[in-house]
């Protein structure tokens, strides 16, 4: 059942296109009735519909940006009285000198831009973020791989310092033959002084 709720906003809620923001809130729920400045600095919304639906359009108005600041809502609920077709914006002739709409345009666009700069500031940090994780997630990848590649490298070097020995092992088997074939050869060249020497004392003819 529609009932109506009349609701008084305080805060910074003048000239800083906080009756857009509720105009826009309310025509997305599909409420009726409007939004108004009065003398006092405050805002008043007059606004038809379900209580539910009111309740979530009460949550979504009592918010903060970078210009407007809520810090108080009061509300006062009555019967419907069934006098709205849609959800305007009273406005007054002129305001600060210049006419209230072109002054609540400025005030959209500027609203506008601040969110754009936040937006824009909001997926910088995230890419940042993610970028940064990225990163470290590479920079963990190369340290796993060079640790494995040190894990290697000291294999190498165990197997390095294992030919080595085999290399000195066989340079010394090396010595040992070449002696030996010194001697081989020495003895050889005894055993022929000795058979020249045996044949000719017997005499024998080669």
């Amino acid at each position: 059942m529609p009932i109506q709720a009349t609701i008084i906003v305080s805060g910074t809620v003048q000239s800083v296109g906080y009756r857009e923001d509720v105009h826009r809130q309310a025509v997305r729920r599909g409420l009726t009735g409007l939004v108004q400045n009065i003398d006092d600095g405050k805002v008043q919304i007059v606004v038809e519909g379900e209580r539910e639906t009111i309740d979530d359009f009460i949550a979504a108005i009592s918010i903060s940006d970078r210009l407007a600041e809520v810090t108080d809502v009061t509300v006062e609920f009555s019967e419907s009285k069934g006098c709205f077709s849609s959800f305007i914006v009273a406005r007054d002739m002129r305001r600060n000198g210049l006419p209230e709409t072109k002054l609540e345009e400025g005030i959209g666009y500027l609203k506008q831009i601040a969110n754009g700069i936040q937006m824009i500031h909001t997926d910088l940090g995230d890419k940042l973020d993610k970028m940064d994780t990225h990163m470290g997630e590479r920079f963990d990848r190369l340290d796993l791989k060079y640790d494995k590649f040190s894990d290697k490298l000291e294999g190498f070097d165990n197997k390095f310092d294992v030919l080595g020995d085999k290399l000195d092992v066989i340079s010394e088997e090396l010595l040992e033959f070449r002696s030996i074939a010194g001697d081989i050869r020495e003895l050889k060249g005894l055993f022929a002084t000795f058979v020249t020497h045996f044949i000719a004392k017997d005499g024998v003819k080669t």
